[in-house]
């Protein structure tokens, strides 16, 4: 294992240089076979992107593409650079930092915790035999347009919306559950600023909605890890009156399960339609990192008793899952919400029509990802009224 985020070797250089040397020749190829697959209707963009997407992610490691991607700190510099804004950045402790998109405000805010649909390493504390899962690579331009384009919309024709992203420490540097008590400390020194929890939204995608779903569980279940301070969350369930529940969570493509025992029909279904194979998933989720069997549930969510959330509506208000048509977790995250939140009554699941994992944020700017887009934030902003 590298000492250093994105260390790599001479030859490990060489060998992501003949990765990228080839890819004109498969975005060729992707281009050829369009018409055969179900992704022809799309924008030839569209195709040429998920292709690449599986290639790269089948030929290279997380460690190669740290290195290629840069820190989420470099990326969201030059991106504000790059749009004119001024780079604005919290320092929060935990070695975790919050990245104010545009104007920094508390009065209405949405905080985002990325996530990528990762190869890698993803370990605990005490493991580092586990290979696979998320928590791996940067944020990066495509996610911050995204994030930006939601809160110019959110805010379009009503009060301006403050947006900060959560860059928590990454695999295999910093393990669980550290990223669980970033994510905290980001919750708390939002509150300490006087952001209200009623004026308060989370979005959250793949390993990112992870996390989120860990904060829940740290929030229901504190006896089960207390290794960690108190979840700022808590004094939500001592009593309504002392803090008022979150105004809504929003988990893109959320991760719920690692054991391959649990691999759905969709995984024959969807496997060549998503940006990764079936065979990565059965590779990365066979591989379970080692904790006690009673924190489970905060590594496999959907593994949970059904219980397991049962008090959610008591620390928020409103609740919104998406998952993509042709994605390989979609029936994950379809059979998590009928079987762990189905005493969630505000709850709202969207299916992104020929979405692929982590859309509809590959669709920026582009009309597949648009319907879907709409619904998001209409969501949100009715959140705000």
């Amino acid at each position: 294992m590298p000492q250093r985020y994105g260390d790599i070797s001479l030859l490990e250089k060489l060998g992501l240089f003949l990765v990228f040397l080839s890819m004109p020749c498969i975005a060729l190829m992707g281009a050829l076979t369009a018409p055969w697959g179900v992704h022809w209707k799309k924008s030839w963009s569209r195709i040429v992107t998920i292709r690449l997407l599986r290639y790269l992610f089948d030929t290279t490691s997380a460690t190669q593409l740290q290195w290629y991607l840069g820190t989420s700190v470099a990326n969201y510099t030059r991106w504000t650079e790059k749009h004119g804004y001024q780079s604005t950045i919290d320092d929060i402790g935990q070695g975790a930092r919050l990245l104010w998109v545009g104007e920094k405000r508390y009065d209405r805010v949405i905080l985002y915790i990325p996530g990528k649909p990762t190869l890698g390493v993803w370990l605990t504390d005490t493991d580092v035999r586990y290979q696979g899962g998320g928590f791996v690579y940067p944020i990066y331009d495509q996610l911050i347009d995204f994030v930006r384009l939601l809160q110019s919309e959110v805010g379009r024709g009503t009060s301006p919306v403050g947006m900060v992203i959560l860059d928590y420490g990454l695999a295999p540097y910093v393990n669980f559950p550290t990223p669980l008590r970033q994510a905290n400390t980001a919750l708390s020194h939002l509150f300490s600023l006087g952001v209200s929890p009623q004026c308060l939204q989370i979005i959250a995608d793949s390993a990112g909605a992870h996390i989120t779903l860990q904060g829940l569980s740290h929030a229901l279940h504190p006896q089960i890890l207390d290794a960690i301070p108190r979840s700022p969350l808590a004094p939500m369930l001592d009593s309504p009156q002392s803090m008022p529940r979150l105004k809504g969570i929003y988990l893109l493509a959320p991760y719920t399960y690692h054991d391959a025992a649990h691999q759905s029909a969709c995984f024959k279904e969807n496997d060549g339609r998503d940006f990764a194979s079936a065979a990565q998933y059965w590779y990365w989720g066979s591989r379970m990192p080692c904790v006690p069997r009673e924190q489970h549930p905060f590594i496999e969510a959907a593994a949970a008793p059904l219980d397991w959330f049962d008090g959610a509506d008591r620390v928020v208000e409103r609740m919104l899952v998406t998952a993509g048509e042709y994605e390989l977790l979609r029936d994950h995250i379809i059979d998590f919400c009928h079987a762990h939140l189905q005493k969630f009554k505000a709850l709202t699941f969207i299916l992104v029509e020929e979405g692929v994992h982590g859309d509809p944020i590959l669709t920026i700017g582009q009309p597949e990802g648009a319907k879907a887009t709409e619904k998001i934030v209409a969501w949100l902003k009715e959140g705000f009224e």
